[in-house]
């Protein structure tokens, strides 16, 4: 995936600006579940732009995960 800086930057505005709707401020917590992808920098770019806190949760299948 090719991706200029400039489309990085605007992409995560846009995300801010929807969680900034959302109410999500300096000191929240937000959670991220998703797979690896760059759709997941951009979310977690956003939340760090608006001062919150980034809780990834991988998608991981239940097979792969190692038992204990």
């Amino acid at each position: 995936m090719d991706i200029t800086y400039k489309e990085l930057s605007d992409s995560i505005d846009v995300v801010a600006s929807a969680l900034k709707k959302l109410e999500i401020s300096k000191g929240d917590t937000v959670a991220i579940f998703s797979y690896n992808r760059p759709e997941w920098v951009v979310a977690d770019l956003a939340v760090l732009k608006l001062g919150g806190v980034v809780v990834p949760i991988y998608h991981m299948p239940g097979h792969v995960l190692p038992a204990g």
